[in-house]
């Protein structure tokens, strides 16, 4: 005889798995991780969740959960099951990319993508304290501050943040001119 915890964890678990395969189930796909579904998530899986939320948005069959619902059962806690380093770029929010709701991805954003000791920082607290299972570096075509790198752009303190990404800049071998115009270069 199950003890009303013990069926209410496999329960729980039952539904995560819902959500984490390719057949989902109404109330599983919309279910707010927590501290115990989370632990049971491995790296691969997580990878794998990411990759089929990818799919699910690229084929425009995205899931659609109350978000509002969501801020409410993640108001006192939350157990996101990766962490993603994106760039800026307004063209690719991760949470959209990957077809993830609140509280299940931790994101770090900053133009080009690079990491410095704040994201590192930022990345530690969502691995070592909070328990994500995996970082993925997210980054995508056509990149501004890419560009910007190459050209040597010089504005504000977006010249001292664009030499984050010079080293890239310089080490990368191209065939024709090193300019934002030499679209295999960016």
């Amino acid at each position: 005889m199950l003890s009303r915890r013990a069926f209410c964890n496999c329960a729980s678990l039952a539904l995560f798995a819902a959500a984490s395969g390719k057949a989902h189930a109404a109330v599983g796909e919309c279910a707010v991780l927590t501290p115990a579904l989370q632990k049971s998530v491995s790296p691969a899986d997580a990878i794998a969740r990411l990759q089929a939320g990818n799919t699910r948005f690229s084929s425009g069959k995205t899931i659609n959960c109350d978000l509002m619902q969501q801020v409410k059962e993640t108001a006192a806690a939350q157990a996101p099951f990766a962490a993603v380093v994106g760039c800026i770029d307004s063209r690719v929010p991760p949470e959209l990319v990957f077809d993830q709701r609140i509280g299940d991805i931790f994101c770090a954003r900053v133009a080009g993508n690079f990491i410095n000791n704040d994201i590192i920082g930022s990345l530690e607290f969502a691995t070592k304290v909070s328990g994500a299972r995996a970082i993925v570096v997210l980054g995508h075509n056509d990149c501004g501050a890419i560009k910007g790198a190459v050209d040597h752009v010089k504005l504000g303190h977006l010249t001292a943040m664009l030499t984050n990404i010079a080293p890239a800049v310089v080490s990368t071998r191209t065939s024709g001119d090193r300019n934002s115009k030499n679209a295999a270069f960016v």
